[in-house]
């Protein structure tokens, strides 16, 4: 198991890595806000994607023309392998405003609680375009904190709480401690999150976790979000 602080700077680290893609100059209240809608999106840039079966999705992503949104629906439901989804990913975030009519909000929270969780799951680390467990966490936590501060999205947090708990429930001990360690902790230092994950606190399997995590998250009040806020600028510059 990773210590917290290791885990820490993982996730500051990977929270800068993801968050480029969402710049439009190297003002950070700019950059959230531009990411704030719409809803559930979060960008991220790659290059050099893998390539699949799907060439129609591959031409999609780095064409320019609008996108039918009953094609993107088609191509989330046929996905079953993690490539596929980061490809997805890509297209539902970079791509967004050319899908028509709008894929809406459900849809694209949908498809990112799915790729992240599936990041988490399988770790992958030799594909540079597939996050691997630690930046998944990291993102997860950053989706979670911009979601928070929109109007009526608690069905999506509520829903991908449970998610994030059958993850955490069904899986070894390397998931539990990046779930842990990479997003419930940073979590928790947001009190509008906690509501979230207080079911924890009476489940014997999830306690030690929750106590643990809620022992950073009170110590560290907003901690990960206001280091995002002060290192994005600062990072870009050098």
């Amino acid at each position: 198991m990773l210590p917290a602080r290791m885990a820490q700077i993982t996730v500051c680290r990977s929270l800068i890595a993801v968050s480029i893609g969402c710049w439009s100059n190297g003002d950070i209240t700019t950059a959230v806000q531009r990411c704030q809608s719409p809803p559930c999106i979060l960008v991220g840039s790659w290059t050099n994607l893998l390539r699949d079966p799907n060439p129609d999705l591959d031409a999609a992503i780095v064409g320019d023309n609008p996108i039918p949104r009953d094609k993107v629906l088609l191509w989330i439901s046929a996905a079953t392998d993690l490539p596929t989804l980061a490809k997805l990913y890509v297209l539902t975030g970079e791509h967004y405003y050319r899908i028509q009519p709008n894929l809406g909000r459900d849809s694209t929270c949908d498809l990112i609680q799915r790729y992240l969780l599936e990041c988490i799951r399988q770790n992958v680390t030799n594909q540079a375009q597939v996050q691997d467990r630690w930046e998944a966490t990291a993102t997860l936590h950053l989706w979670f904190r911009r979601l928070v501060e929109m109007e009526g999205t608690s069905d999506v947090l509520t829903k991908a709480a449970h998610s994030v708990t059958e993850l955490f429930l069904t899986n070894g001990e390397e998931v539990r401690a990046s779930i842990e360690q990479g997003f419930l902790e940073h979590a928790l230092e947001t009190i509008t999150l906690r509501p979230y994950f207080e079911h924890w606190s009476s489940d014997p399997r999830l306690q030690e976790a929750w106590n643990r995590a809620l022992e950073w998250g009170k110590a560290h009040p907003d901690f990960t979000w206001k280091l995002l806020q002060q290192g994005l600028p600062r990072a870009r510059q050098e």
